[in-house]
């Protein structure tokens, strides 16, 4: 899974994207930091909090019935993320606006 996030962020990368693994704390002190170093315009990441549940993946001690999901914070284009993601066979759900974030099922 970790393989899978990893390519398709270097693949968001080669097209100028911002991507970023266990990034930050929390959403917003990412999303401030990218802001201080000026590349909030095309990026992805998830944050550590986040980070903690793809670790977990498979392993929670209350499992909830159906999927889990990596929920990740962009800005661009939400079909080119989406599509780096598929491309190395993850499963997706794309945001329905700017303002929703990626998810990708991780069981």
């Amino acid at each position: 899974m970790t393989n899978q996030i990893t390519a398709a962020f270097k693949t968001l990368r080669k097209q100028g994207y911002t991507a970023r693994q266990n990034f930050s704390c929390c959403s917003s002190c990412a999303w401030y930091e990218l802001g201080e170093q000026g590349k909030d315009e095309k990026v992805v990441f998830y944050n550590r909090q986040s980070g903690a549940a793809l670790r977990g993946a498979g392993s929670f001690r209350f499992r909830r019935r159906g999927p889990q999901y990596l929920y990740l914070n962009w800005a661009g284009d939400a079909n080119v993320i989406c599509e780096a993601l598929e491309a190395q066979g993850l499963t997706v759900v794309r945001p329905e606006s700017e303002v929703e974030s990626i998810a990708v099922e991780i069981c």
